[in-house]
């Protein structure tokens, strides 16, 4: 079968400023409907369903900044609301619940503790998921997912309180500190990314790849 080829420059004018505006407006009811499933509300229970109590939702997920008209407008790697598809596309941090299953993450856990493997460690998921999990996992979103691993809050922020306002005119006139209280962390000064990613990155309280981790806890009096 020949393949199909169309020469734009050999378009009439007015055939061809047609098609633009036909591909704009596909991409403009792309574009809405992504705003729209931004603020979706989770679907209500079937006739007869038992309907399961949302957690407080604290943490919605980096599925709401999915949206096209957000964070994800499929543009090349790095452009400006293209983060979501670069982060998915091409960031390690997107894949740091699955390494959790691989064998050298099944031999740190088999010294750390037999009974309780990597994805379901609290020891283990403050940094392949976000920080303080265990104390934070009660206020997880329905819609929240271990398995998106190092997402877009677990640098940012639980986005609850300021998902809504953070696109707005007024939200850059905001300080960090203003910012800090609805959930949002700084990540644009230097000391906000020191303090956002050391703690998995280098250490802190509770989060070290000490002894313990690497060759179990009988090594700690070596």
């Amino acid at each position: 079968m020949e393949q199909l080829h169309v020469d734009c420059r050999a378009m009439p004018r007015t055939a061809l400023m047609l098609s633009l505006r036909l591909v704009k407006l596909s991409l403009s009811l792309a574009v809405a409907i992504g705003v729209a499933g931004c603020a979706s509300p989770l679907p209500a229970p079937a006739q007869g369903e038992v309907a399961v109590p949302a957690a407080p939702g604290r943490w919605l997920g980096s599925g709401s900044c999915a949206a096209m008209g957000c964070h994800n407008a499929n543009g090349f790697q790095g452009e400006p609301r293209s983060e979501y598809n670069t982060w998915v596309s091409h960031d390690p941090h997107a894949r740091s619940y699955e390494v959790l299953f691989n064998d050298r993450s099944r031999t740190i856990t088999a010294n750390l503790d037999p009974k309780k493997p990597a994805h379901e460690n609290a020891v283990c998921l403050n940094c392949h998921v976000h920080r303080d999990y265990a104390k934070e996992q009660a206020n997880h979103h329905a819609r929240f997912a271990k398995q998106d691993g190092v997402g877009c809050e677990s640098c940012h922020g639980p986005a609850r309180d300021w998902v809504g306002d953070h696109y707005k005119s007024g939200w850059s006139a905001k300080t960090a500190e203003q910012k800090l209280k609805l959930g949002m962390q700084d990540t644009r000064s230097l000391a906000g990314r020191v303090r956002s990613c050391t703690p998995c990155h280098v250490g802190a309280q509770g989060m070290d790849v000490n002894h313990d981790l690497i060759r179990g806890p009988s090594a700690s009096g070596i």
